[in-house]
């Protein structure tokens, strides 16, 4: 099975379900560097630890299989926002991002330009207008605040969130960029531009994620030359 993306104009979105699987577990676990166990033994026993593991094992086997070396040699180094990144190997290099959300996890890779992902499950229990308010901008926080059904306020609000993460992501500098700052569409996104503003100012090309029931998700790039495409890894 080839995981790596066949073309350099292609992303690829792959989605992991966390387990408590012994089995893949362990060989995810096998997989970690010393360092990335004792980061593991310092989670939660559960859930928790197991995202971590597993989402770890998948994106070394991902990115083995892009870098066409051992996926336990990968070298796997943070920039100074925390974003993570692999140095180029061979004259490859390889762009990714990772994001998950209770049992989900999304790895996205390729190879023309820096990227961003994120996944979000819908919580319809959760008050989510002083967030809207503190977070995004007036415009955006109207729109959601005024919509009347209770449940498309609730996915207005999380595919927002999920654009504006995918996007911030993508920019290298996560959360320390002010989600306020920037606008995005809330409707369905597909290869929209979003501006960011500022010395550092980019466009990024911006798409929703089609994942399941309850679950928005978004991607972000920093070309408008890319093709997305989500597959489930089953590698076990």
């Amino acid at each position: 099975m080839i995981l790596a993306p066949h073309n350099e104009d292609e992303v690829m979105v792959w989605r992991v379900e966390v387990t408590d699987d012994s089995e893949r577990v362990h060989a995810c676990l096998s997989m970690l560097t010393n360092e990335e166990k004792l980061r593991a033994e310092r989670r939660r026993a559960g859930l928790v630890r197991n995202q971590f593991v597993i989402a770890r094992g998948a994106l070394r086997t991902l990115l083995g299989d892009a870098l066409d070396i051992d996926p336990r040699t990968v070298s796997i180094v943070t920039d100074e926002f925390g974003k993570p990144d692999t140095p180029p190997v061979n004259g490859r290099r390889v762009f990714f991002n990772v994001a998950h959300s209770r049992s989900s996890v999304l790895i996205a890779m390729g190879y023309r330009c820096p990227l961003g992902v994120d996944i979000e499950y819908i919580d319809q229990e959760k008050d989510l207008a002083d967030i809207a308010e503190s977070y995004f901008t007036a415009n955006e926080s109207s729109r959601i605040s005024s919509t009347a059904d209770p449940e498309q306020r609730a996915r207005n609000f999380y595919r927002c969130w999920t654009q504006k993460e995918a996007v911030a992501k993508a920019d290298g500098r996560g959360l320390s960029l002010s989600l306020g700052s920037f606008e995005t569409p809330i409707d369905h996104a597909q290869n929209t531009p979003v501006k960011l503003g500022g010395e550092f100012g980019k466009t990024y090309y911006l798409s929703d994620l089609s994942l399941a029931e309850g679950v928005v998700g978004a991607v972000a790039c920093e070309s408008q030359d890319c093709r997305i495409r989500v597959l489930d890894l089953e590698w076990l």
